[in-house]
């Protein structure tokens, strides 16, 4: 967590100054479409979920605007089979639940 790492790493700043920072400069890789990688076999294990019948769903623990533009810029920008956000059955973010990461609170939602 931030504060860790500005103790950890004897940054001159808080860590409430740290996640800004960090959140802005991601905020700025991630516009770009493509620029988050898609994971290998990705689109075939969409296409074999959705061959069976099951409910393919994004569970993630960043905010629901970042995790919309990192799917956006990564999954519907370099994908072959999604084409967009429409595509999954649920999108949850940290937004969608009180009890956030190691809690479990997001997975069982999304079930």
């Amino acid at each position: 967590d931030a504060e860790r790492a500005v103790s950890m790493f004897h940054l001159n700043c808080t860590a409430e100054q740290f996640l800004s920072r960090w959140l802005r400069n991601f905020d700025a890789l991630t516009k770009r479409p493509r620029s988050v990688h898609l994971m290998d076999g990705f689109d075939r294990l969409y296409k074999h979920a959705k061959k069976l019948g099951l409910k393919v769903a994004v569970a993630s623990s960043s905010d629901m605007a970042g995790l919309k533009q990192k799917l956006l810029n990564g999954v519907v920008a370099n994908s072959r089979v999604v084409t967009s956000l429409d595509d999954f059955d649920l999108i949850l973010s940290n937004d969608n639940v009180t009890r956030h990461k190691p809690n479990p609170e997001i997975y069982l939602l999304a079930a």
